[in-house]
């Protein structure tokens, strides 16, 4: 188990201590009793319903079975790491890293009893005003753009697969190819600070050009996010299926070794980019990388 670390301005070693050996006992050394004593009944629920449902059990019964099955894996299995837990009067957030170094966000709520896990989400709170997305068990959260909905993100030539929890936004009538995906996958190394970034760029440049991702490619320019160090490439002449498409990527790196992946989408004509142009800097304005 790695060490926990929490804020200086919410810093509680009671707490985190009695957190961290919460999350051990569920994950590490699972058992049955768990489902009503170590989480409450909506994460129960929220984990388990769609197995009840299908089974024609009870979500609590699910959870008890996924228990048993977890202890029988190899401990090898079973093992996670703890990381960026905020603790908050009585509640508490934290990032969960199994074996395959895969990180979900868990919600935790302090009771009679001690600590129970509450929720899986992000603790995030994207700024700004408008409507939120932040994916349950994501890393990030923003804000829908003025004009802008919700849409899928086969954007341009942006493949999700692999990646998780994509989302993305859309102008209403715009082609298809047009738009602003979102994504978070995992990066090849874990950048910290704009110091590191700025170690890295050369390293990151090469292969974000060694992809065929565009017939230009601008320089990688530098900077923060959300208080997060985060690249930006202008893009011109993506490579599409339809009409000739320009835009810019972005990488704003979090603290867990996962990287958010922006990708912005817009016609090659200049009468038609500055409402999608507005869209990605306010969305990348409010972003929230945890």
């Amino acid at each position: 188990m790695r060490s926990v670390r929490t804020p200086a301005a919410a810093k509680r070693p009671a707490d985190a201590t009695a957190i961290t050996a919460t999350l051990t006992a569920v994950f590490v050394h699972p058992k049955a009793s768990q489902c009503s004593t170590a989480m409450t009944a909506q994460y129960v629920s929220q984990f388990f319903s769609a197995d009840a449902a299908r089974s024609g059990t009870s979500g609590g019964r699910e959870c008890r079975d996924h228990q048993r099955e977890r202890a029988q894996l190899a401990r090898r299995y079973r093992l996670v790491s703890v990381h960026d837990l905020l603790v908050t009067g009585h509640r508490a957030h934290a990032i969960v890293r199994g074996a395959n170094g895969y990180p979900i966000g868990v919600s935790l709520v302090k009771g009679s009893s001690g600590w129970r896990l509450d929720a899986s989400g992000t603790a995030l709170q994207a700024p700004g005003h408008g409507q939120q997305i932040a994916p349950q068990g994501s890393l990030y959260a923003y804000r829908i753009p003025p004009g802008f909905v919700a849409a899928g993100t086969a954007v341009g030539p942006v493949t999700t697969t692999g990646a998780a929890f994509s989302t993305g936004v859309r102008l209403p009538g715009s082609r298809p190819g047009d738009g602003i995906a979102i994504a978070q996958t995992a990066a090849n190394s874990h950048v910290s600070d704009l110091a590191a970034l700025r170690s890295l760029l050369p390293q990151i440049d090469r292969e974000v050009r060694a992809a065929p991702i565009a017939r230009v490619v601008g320089p990688g320019v530098a900077r923060e996010i959300g208080g997060r160090p985060a690249v930006t490439w202008s893009l011109a002449g993506v490579k599409t299926a339809t009409a000739p498409t320009d835009g810019e990527a972005t990488f704003v790196f979090s603290s867990a070794s996962n990287v958010v992946v922006v990708n912005c989408r817009w016609p090659h004509a200049r009468s038609g980019q500055a409402a999608l142009r507005r869209g990605c800097y306010s969305l990348l304005a409010t972003l929230a990388v945890g």
